[in-house]
């Protein structure tokens, strides 16, 4: 357990490609991943096709998949993880992703990990975007325990009055994955994306 923990705590600073690089070395039965290229467009969803690109295993930890994908893409053009990955025995799963509201502070931070633990949400690394966080968790989600990680972020929200309540998680964005099938958090900075989002926490 604490070779564990430090090897998580090693992780604080890295950016999110590292983070789903290390996911998919500790899953070995992770056989293929997927890559999703999109250009950023605010109140915008994008419906999956040409964007995906599914990598296998070896390819994506011996190869700098980024760099081959970016040469074909336009300057504006983001590439983001998606989180349904394929396991070797042909089924899928779902490594969890979340995109998150609530301004960063160290309040923010704070009431972030108090709400996601309170839902039970672990094995998780929050990194710092530029206006708000993202998560990225360890351990492989079924589609049914996908979809209860959604209800779960979405359930974040602190009810202070009816009509008063803070949002924690973007609603919007687990509206656009759960339609879609899968989260997608960008990897790249570019455009006027160009916050590139660390690690600053773990949830054990």
């Amino acid at each position: 357990m604490a070779e564990r923990t430090t090897e998580n705590k090693e992780l604080i600073g890295a950016t999110p490609l590292n983070v789903f690089r290390h996911i998919v070395e500790v899953n070995s039965q992770i056989a293929t991943v997927n890559f999703w290229t999109y250009v950023y467009r605010p109140v915008q969803f994008t419906e999956p096709g040409e964007n995906l690109h599914w990598i296998s295993r070896e390819e994506f930890l011996s190869q700098n998949v980024l760099t081959r994908l970016l040469d074909n893409l336009p300057d504006d053009a983001q590439i983001g993880v998606f989180s349904e990955v394929v396991l070797e025995d042909r089924t899928t799963a779902h490594i969890p992703m979340m995109d998150f509201s609530i301004p960063k502070s160290d309040m923010g931070l704070a009431v972030l990990r108090e709400r996601l633990q309170r839902g039970g949400v672990h094995n998780t690394w929050l990194l710092e975007t530029g206006e708000s966080y993202h998560l990225y968790g360890k351990d492989l989600l079924s589609e049914e325990e996908w979809i209860h990680f959604m209800g779960t972020c979405l359930l974040t929200s602190v009810v202070h009055t009816r009509d008063n309540i803070e949002q924690i998680s973007d609603p919007r964005y687990i509206g656009h994955s759960l339609k879609r099938g899968g989260n997608v958090l960008r990897v790249t900075t570019r455009a006027i994306k160009s916050f590139e989002p660390k690690v600053v926490a773990f949830i054990s």
